[in-house]
């Protein structure tokens, strides 16, 4: 019974596609370390908020979007805006290093699903995730 639900995780991570979004080199491969130890295989990352939108634009198919809050040109809130506004669906992952609720009015705004604080480690990726 245990083996048969680890197996279902492995299954439901490896089918998982996510696009992380951070102006910080470090950030993004820290990220993808993550995703690989998790068995997520679909990564792509992104080091601004512009590219990002313009990759929904192209391939809105992501599950996950996982975008820091704090980045030049654009930031993470009126990317997520600009993303639902395409009609975007999936979930959309608040990456900061700054306190920040639900409750938050730019969170709610940016129509935002949850939050990873900084710095991010495993345990905390898998609860977001679900997995």
């Amino acid at each position: 019974m245990k083996l048969e639900a680890e197996l279902k995780v492995a299954q439901m991570t490896e089918d998982i596609s996510v696009l992380v979004v951070d102006d910080n080199e470090i950030n993004l491969m820290l990220m993808e370390d993550i995703l690989d130890v998790m068995d997520i295989k679909c990564v792509k990352t992104l080091d601004s908020g512009i590219e990002a939108v313009k990759e929904i634009q192209i391939n809105p198919s992501y599950d996950v979007v996982v975008m820091d809050i704090c980045m030049p040109g654009m930031d993470g809130y009126e990317a997520s805006k600009q993303l639902r506004n395409l009609g975007y669906e999936g979930r959309i992952i608040a990456l900061t290093a700054n306190q920040l609720s639900k409750e938050d009015a730019k969170f709610q705004e940016a129509m935002m699903d949850d939050i990873l604080l900084k710095p991010i480690d495993l345990n905390m990726i898998q609860q977001v995730l679900g997995c």
